[in-house]
């Protein structure tokens, strides 16, 4: 996996059988360059998998279940998104980081 890449969820007979949490990506790299302690990075990595896992297992269940017909693009003709692909790519935007900012700091803060 690149630095780009948060989660990826491995999909095998249109379910859900793996998620792949990217521990090295730049999301996490970029916020632990601000840690004060050893404490606070791990922390930080584990808020970070039970977060980006739990959302990724929300985020698939919950789009299948409601059996959303995914495109990008609002042309029509318009090409396909697999859902795994599409949760990974919502990763790859702002949401880890938003989900990593999101009360971890002031966590990190009391253990620091």
């Amino acid at each position: 996996m690149s630095h780009d890449v948060v989660v990826h969820p491995y999909v095998d007979d249109d379910q859900l059988s793996r998620i792949y949490v990217n521990v090295d990506s730049r999301v996490l790299k970029d916020f632990n360059t601000g840690a004060r302690s050893s404490e606070a990075v791990e922390l930080a990595e584990r808020r970070y998998i039970s977060a980006v896992y739990f959302h990724t297992l929300f985020l698939f269940a919950t789009t299948k279940s409601r059996k959303y017909d995914l495109k990008r693009g609002i042309d029509p003709d318009s090409e396909d998104v697999d859902l795994a692909d599409y949760v990974s790519d919502l990763f790859s935007s702002s949401y880890a980081q938003f989900l990593l900012n999101f009360d971890t700091a002031n966590l990190i803060d009391a253990v620091s």
